[in-house]
């Protein structure tokens, strides 16, 4: 029998399983390809679809020209606080009432920055200023931080209602770059220069100028210019506050542009020994430093307190001004009576009670708050007030006699009314003694209220009952004691505004 048969079977099967095997490769192949086709243009697809998300209602560039420049950039204006009429002026968030002068980087104007104040800014806060597109990727996972010159501008003027996180890094990152390539650097300079933060509410290089060394900033030389840009990176460490570290900062930021070329050692030397001389601020006239502040505080829970604090807003209050001097008399006024001073005439002290006999101190301090029971708005308030200083603080203070108004709402819940009867009489159970350390017979309970008579709260408060007038209480913030009215009255717990 021949072989030859055989061997062509063998042959044709060794045939047909190599082209079975190149036809599983080549399928393999082709969906390998399809399959990475598909992965590819979904990439594009949802690369596509996350730019656009990022991009979505990004800001206008010219947005930051119309914060920053004249004749009507809002920033040029610092936050003005206001009376609830818009007429009288509280407070400016500011060192100076006036606008805020916008000063060009282009030596062509006749008054302009000093490129000594660019360098020295440059070599702290982007020394790769002239070589990145505006942005750099460093530090997007910690978006508190902006790297470059371009990226503060967008993250502090154009994105600052956005919460931080990666999402806002990378739109600050997308407008840095914008921002680059459309006005250039030299106007990103510019425009940080004349909006950095510089400490005491000085945002700008010239307001900075006029506040610490009474010039403007066009005059500034290479040791001032290293100093505020100094500052401009630390508000806190300012020639005010921190004058010696201000001083060290300094010194490092002349190490600092001496090595990156910026200037040369003997312009450094030079700089080094220029005496600087620091000027106190002016002084600020509040009429209501406590209010501006408790004002400020609640603002700040709507609008990013450095927002508030850059400018540009006019913020009204509910602050009723002649009220506000009229409470602010009435609290000196009861000091210097307690002082044994002569005391000041005016409106708000002719309501005040007569003081108890002998009573003198001359170390008291007082403050006072009139509040709207029907809207819950204040309409003053004085701050802690010793020897007719006002400061701005609310200290902690123990109710004492305040709580009677409580007494008597918890006797109007079980039938009693203002006009209700009660007696001021002494207790034989009980130390109550009315302030001016009298008895004044049968009165009315609101007489009793008005006049802060105690023997008659004491008396209401034994009718209803301890237990009815903590739960009288409690809906408005008070847990104290209340077995008797001395406990009550005599709490040491201590409550601020």
């Amino acid at each position: 029998m021949s072989s030859l048969p055989i061997l062509r079977r063998r042959r044709e099967r060794r045939l047909a399983e190599r082209q079975h095997k190149q036809g599983r490769l080549t399928r393999g192949f082709v969906l390998a390809g399809l399959l990475l086709s598909v992965f590819l243009g979904g990439l594009i697809i949802a690369s596509a679809f996350a730019y656009a998300s990022l991009t979505a209602n990004l800001p206008a560039l010219d947005l930051l020209p119309a914060l920053l420049e004249p004749p009507n950039g809002p920033l040029l204006q610092p936050s003005r606080i206001y009376d609830r009429t818009g007429e009288h002026l509280l407070a400016v968030l500011g060192e100076q009432t006036a606008s805020r002068n916008y000063i060009p980087l282009d030596p062509q104007f006749p008054e302009h920055l000093p490129d000594t104040l660019a360098r020295a800014t440059i070599a702290l806060a982007d020394p790769d200023f002239y070589s990145h597109p505006g942005y750099t990727l460093a530090g997007l996972t910690r978006p508190d931080e902006h790297p470059t010159l371009a990226q503060s501008l967008a993250a502090n003027l154009l994105l600052w209602d956005e919460p931080s996180g990666l999402r806002r890094a990378l739109r600050e990152r997308i407008l840095a770059a914008q921002l680059t390539a459309h006005f250039g650097r030299e106007k990103i300079s510019e425009w940080y220069l004349n909006s950095a933060n510089y400490g005491h509410f000085a945002y700008g290089a010239d307001a900075a100028a006029w506040l610490y060394f009474s010039k403007p900033a066009a005059q500034l030389n290479l040791a001032e210019s290293a100093l505020l840009a100094a500052v401009s990176q630390a508000p806190a460490i300012n020639p005010l506050d921190a004058p010696q570290a201000a001083i060290q900062r300094q010194q490092e930021t002349l190490d600092k542009m001496q090595a990156l070329g910026l200037v040369t050692p003997q312009e450094t030397n030079l700089a080094r020994f220029v005496p600087l001389n620091f000027q106190s601020p002016p002084p600020h006239g509040d009429p209501a430093p406590a209010f501006t502040a408790l004002a400020l505080a609640q603002l700040e829970g709507r609008v990013d307190r450095a927002r508030i604090e850059r400018g540009g807003m006019h913020i009204i209050t509910t602050l009723d001004y002649g009220l506000q001097l009229q409470a602010a008399c009435a609290v000196k006024t009861q000091l210097a009576r307690l002082a044994g001073q002569e005391a000041e005439t005016c409106a708000g002290a002719a309501s005040l009670p007569a003081l108890p006999p002998g009573l003198n101190a001359p170390g008291a301090a007082a403050s006072a708050v009139v509040i709207d029971p029907r809207s819950g708005q204040v309409l003053a308030l004085v701050g802690d007030t010793t020897q007719g200083q006002e400061s701005a603080f609310l200290t902690g203070r123990r109710p004492g006699s305040l709580l009677t108004p409580f007494i008597y709402l918890a006797g109007f819940t079980r039938g009693l009314a203002p006009a209700s009867l009660v007696w001021d009489i002494p207790s034989a159970d009980s130390v109550i003694q009315n302030p001016d350390g009298r008895f004044h017979g049968p009165i009315r309970l609101r007489t009793a209220l008005a006049d802060d008579y105690l023997a008659p709260a004491g008396q209401v408060f034994a009718q209803m009952g301890g237990p009815l007038v903590q739960q009288t209480l409690r809906p408005f913030g008070f847990d104290l004691p209340a077995a008797t009215i001395s406990d009550l009255l005599g709490t040491e717990t201590r409550y601020s505004l």
